[in-house]
């Protein structure tokens, strides 16, 4: 069975940073953001959430648009405000 989206997403907030420490914080933003369909939409994560966060630039960016998301419950994920709005 898959696990639950906050399990999904500390995945790959741990694989962010484990990245940004081999890598540095730009090209580890850039990989993560390759990975982002193939870990969230088995999630049940809707297509315009993936676009949107894959439009986010920088690791911390990436990273707390990540954490916002984690915090939605496991049915229904919508974006989140941190996700839908214009400061992304």
């Amino acid at each position: 069975a898959r696990p639950p989206l906050p399990e999904v997403v500390e995945d790959l907030r741990r694989l962010l940073a484990l990245a940004a420490e081999e890598k540095g914080p730009g090209r580890a933003a850039h990989w993560v953001r390759k990975l982002l369909g193939w870990y969230l939409r088995p999630s049940g994560v809707e297509p315009a959430v993936i676009e949107r966060l894959r439009g986010v630039s920088g690791a911390e960016a990436l990273d707390a648009a990540l954490r916002a998301l984690g915090g939605r419950p496991d049915k229904g994920q919508g974006a989140p405000d941190s996700v839908a709005g214009a400061s992304l």
